[in-house]
């Protein structure tokens, strides 16, 4: 065999038999080497490039890991142990920070080759597409570790061949260019292994944090509280509304009266308190539409001629079955404006519309209305506020000043500002938020439990393991992993 050895492009011979390249499946190679330099001629730095080549075939390439020298002789003669790294080393040293999501393996596994590993020179060998991903999160990890992880999820292997092409294919692909014989075993060489120290047939994964679906959360004010607590750690910015008996409107809530006071019958078949279904306190008022004739409920604000040149806006929860059907609308004799109608779902739903004032403008009334078709819908919490939202600003808690409220990632609760009015008995906090819960899944194979119960002759023959992934922040993604790890894991080896 001709051996030739290349460092940074510069060739060198090696002593007599120091030539070793350590090659295995899914794992990394390595080579070993010594180089003789009698004259003190050479440096070598842990990175630079080496190519070994074998009767001129490419043997083994990437860089040197690790070098060291040792004195060998009275006249100063040096020898250099050099240890390289295969290709391997260019997926270590980059990291990534991207997300994916319902992608397949090989789409992220090709991403990451153009926006990581072709700066460093990697060309694609093979990649296989793989399942699809619902999710792939890789928060400042190497793309080593990223490839890793993608394939465990898909059952591949992954690998940095010496002429720098990626490989991400199924491990199946390949088969060995070679049968091995009786003759090709060394006599008393040949023994057998088996069983799996990884064995497990139920699979549990801990994540990172999942999240909830939206959640709405109600508090009353008790004239003390400046601090409220959700059910669930906050996961993103919560959308605040803030009831006030206090505002422009009078009797807002429908709880005094039947009908309720301060509001005004102008059209429609009927206009009654109810007791059955409210959004906010015991009561909210009901209106009914028949005979095609649309139902209309007012109530004027007095002090209207103060708030010219300013925007106002009304909103309110309303609960109906049928489409096109509810509203609340605001009018000042000149123009009117109508919210959109909620979603006939049976579900309470806020609905707002603004208007500004103007030197035309001869009053303002605020209606709740049912038109275009006979039904019956609920109207709750109806207010009238300066400024163009009845929401709350929101900020984050020691960055942010000047906000009505103030929330942080990972913490359950909303604090006021200090310089906000504290809600009373009367006053409602409605919060419509996403949350935050730990993220543990767990996965069975139940045929697999009942084999492992037939071998071991009593008990459950259940298996258990744990991985702990905090990349992992769903549960499809969850589930995902833990499938990938029984087909990898639960089976029995054999070697």
């Amino acid at each position: 065999m001709t051996y030739a050895l290349t460092i940074s492009g510069t060739s060198h011979s090696t002593a007599k038999g120091s030539i070793s390249i350590s090659t295995a499946v899914e794992a990394r190679s390595t080579a070993a080497m010594s180089i003789p330099d009698d004259n003190h001629d050479y440096v070598f730095r842990r990175g630079q490039p080496i190519e070994l080549t074998i009767d001129s075939v490419l043997a083994f390439a990437g860089i040197i890991d690790t070098p060291s020298k040792v004195l060998i002789a009275p006249d100063g003669s040096i020898q250099h142990s050099i240890v390289g790294a295969d290709w391997h080393y260019l997926a270590d040293k980059r990291l990534v920070a991207a997300s994916y999501l319902n992608q397949t393996c090989g789409y992220i596994v090709n991403d990451l080759l153009t926006n990581y590993l072709a700066a460093e020179g990697v060309t694609v060998g093979e990649i296989q597409d793989g399942p699809v991903i619902v999710e792939a999160i890789i928060s400042y990890v190497t793309v080593a570790a990223a490839l890793d992880g993608l394939k465990q999820k898909a059952g591949f292997t992954w690998w940095i061949s010496p002429d720098k092409k990626l490989y991400f294919i199924d491990r199946a692909t390949y088969s060995a260019p070679w049968a091995v014989t009786r003759t090709d075993i060394i006599k008393g060489s040949a023994k057998w292994s088996g069983g799996n120290p990884l064995y497990r047939n139920t699979q549990y994964i801990r994540g990172g944090k999942g999240e909830t679906s939206l959640q709405t959360e109600t508090r009353l004010g008790d004239s003390k509280l400046t601090a409220f607590t959700m059910g669930y750690p906050l996961a993103k910015v919560p959308v605040i509304l803030t009831y006030r008996e206090s505002s422009l409107l009078s009797n807002g809530s429908f709880e005094t009266g039947n009908p309720p006071t301060g509001w005004t019958k102008d059209l429609g078949a009927s206009f009654d308190q109810d007791a059955t279904e409210y959004k906010i306190g015991s009561h909210s008022a009901k209106l009914v539409r028949s005979g095609g004739v649309d139902c209309l409920v007012s109530q004027s604000y007095a002090g209207w001629a103060g708030l010219v040149g300013q925007t106002v806006t009304v909103g309110v929860w309303i609960k109906c079955t049928v489409a096109d059907s509810a509203n609340i609308q605001v009018e000042d004799g000149v123009v009117y404006h109508n919210s959109t109608n909620p979603p006939a779902d049976s579900a309470w739903h806020f609905t707002q519309a603004s208007l500004t004032l103007n030197g035309s403008s001869v009053h303002l009334v605020v209606r709740l209305c049912i038109s275009n078709n006979n039904t019956i819908a609920y109207f709750d919490g109806a207010m009238l506020v300066v400024g163009s939202t009845p929401y709350s600003s929101i900020g984050i808690k020691g960055l942010d000043t000047g906000k009505d409220w103030y929330w942080s990632k990972g913490d359950p609760i909303l604090t006021q500002d200090t310089a906000g009015v504290v809600l009373t008995s009367a006053d409602l906090l409605i919060v419509a938020y996403y949350g935050q819960y730990d993220l543990i899944v767990k996965s069975t194979d139940d045929s697999q439990i009942v084999a492992q119960q037939v071998i071991e002759g009593t008990g459950t023959g259940q298996v258990d393991a744990i991985t702990d992934d905090s990349s992992v922040s769903s549960l499809d993604s969850a589930y995902e992993l833990a499938a990938a790890n029984l087909a990898d894991y639960c089976c029995d080896a054999d070697q």
